[in-house]
């Protein structure tokens, strides 16, 4: 009986050390490119929340601190939601003895990071421009030219200043547009995008000295695709379609010419930094 009452005893000592108990974490988001990680980092420093990171094959998983009850985790977790309102609580049981030898790796960020939000794009194609004349209704197509410059809101939101060259034969068309789009990631390299355009154009008709210069706004359209190379270049090609309204009168034989919608095809880079 003493036996047995000593062995009791010894177990109750042993027990505990490989007894588990619950940790909690919140899964905060996930992202797919890596600039992004110090944006995310400076939001959770606002609350006192250390960020964690695992790496999957496509994505970065963000994680907060471990906490020792979930009233704590709870807490935390309403903050958090202010920023990321898609986060949630998730937990894990672990032997105490595995919590000596095992531990997360915090990721390291600069403090000053380069998060490659802004960009520029350079790119060439082909383009189409209706024309109406008095008499008949036609189309002709040129090279075209573009120089763009923006800035990525977010990982999916980017905006951008363009000027966007569409000469013909005889004909000078230059457009500056403002565009706001959305990129949806299809994989870590890979996006597909549609926005919205909106500007100015102004167009000439160098073979004509009798004709005034026309003035009008634009809108349009455009959707593209955009891969990523390494980190500050990609490639990109795009569709766009543009309405404007320019009306040239003929001071000669007292007709009137009139453009009024492109078609632009391009493909060109993108730098980031």
């Amino acid at each position: 009986m003493k036996i047995f009452i000593l062995f009791l005893f010894i177990a109750t000592l042993i027990t505990p050390s490989f007894a588990s108990e619950k940790i909690y974490q919140i899964l905060i988001t996930k992202t797919s490119k890596k600039q992004n990680l110090s944006k995310i980092n400076t939001k959770l420093k606002a609350y006192n929340v250390k960020m964690y990171m695992q790496k999957s094959q496509k994505y970065y998983l963000i994680y907060s601190n471990k906490y020792s009850n979930i009233t704590l985790a709870k807490k935390s977790l309403q903050d958090i939601k202010k920023e990321f309102p898609s986060a949630f609580i998730v937990s894990k049981s672990i032997n105490k003895e595995d919590k000596k030898t095992k531990t997360t790796t915090k990721i390291k960020i600069k403090s000053n990071p380069k998060n490659n939000d802004f960009f520029i794009a350079l790119g060439a194609g082909v383009h189409n421009t209706k024309i109406d004349t008095t008499s008949n209704q036609e189309s002709d197509k040129d090279t075209s030219y573009t120089i763009e410059a923006g800035y990525y809101l977010n990982e999916n939101i980017f905006a951008s200043l363009a000027y966007l060259s569409t000469p013909l034969e005889g004909v000078d068309i230059q457009n500056i547009y403002t565009s706001l789009n959305y990129q949806f990631n299809m994989s870590k390299n890979f996006g597909l995008y549609t926005g919205v355009l909106a500007g100015y154009s102004t167009l000439e008709l160098t073979g004509y000295d009798s004709s005034t210069a026309s003035n009008s706004m634009l809108i349009g359209g455009q959707i593209g695709l955009v891969y990523t190379l390494f980190e500050h270049l990609s490639l990109y090609s795009s569709y766009q379609g543009i309405s404007f309204e320019h009306i040239i009168d003929i001071k000669d034989d007292d007709s009137k010419i009139t453009f009024d919608f492109i078609h632009n095809v391009q493909a060109g880079v993108q730098l980031r930094f």
